[in-house]
């Protein structure tokens, strides 16, 4: 054993005369991401990282926005990058008035009644529908000021 090396080179730095070696504890281990979770924590750390430039990013937008407010919409075209379309934003506009029908006095009626206004068109039974959306994803670091979203 002489080639080994002296035996004390063979016992753990970590181990004192005389106190038997302990074996170490593990860590307690996060739970792995989902494939969404992985996801939104990317795209958190790469919004904390570029907090400077996605700053700069809001202040243009602003500024486009108001500026077209003044002048109106417009588009910019740069022929090596891409082009910015910039719209003011626009408040409520009332563009006309429509009869509403009374809900609970509909349903109070008799359904002869009912009828009789379905087929005269006075009445119109339409179907409800909610307009469809593209989605959208909200960024914010717990370390943003807050503001618009």
């Amino acid at each position: 054993m002489e080639h080994f090396g002296p035996r004390a080179d063979l016992v753990p730095h970590t181990a004192r005369p005389g106190v038997p070696c302990q074996p170490r504890a593990k860590k307690a281990q996060k739970p792995k991401d989902t494939p969404r979770q992985a996801l939104c924590r990317e795209l958190l750390e790469i919004r904390r990282d570029n907090l400077t430039i996605f700053t700069r990013i809001e202040a243009i937008n602003t500024r486009l926005k108001k500026l077209a407010g003044d002048e109106g919409k417009f588009r910019e075209a740069f022929d090596e990058l891409g082009h910015v379309s910039v719209s003011p934003p626009t408040p409520e506009q009332v563009t006309g008035e429509a009869p509403v029908l009374q809900i609970e006095v509909w349903q109070a009626l008799r359904d002869s009644r009912r009828d009789k206004l379905l087929e005269e068109g006075l009445v119109e039974v339409k179907s409800i529908i909610k307009r469809a959306t593209y989605g959208q994803v909200r960024v914010k670091l717990h370390a943003e000021p807050e503001g618009e979203d």
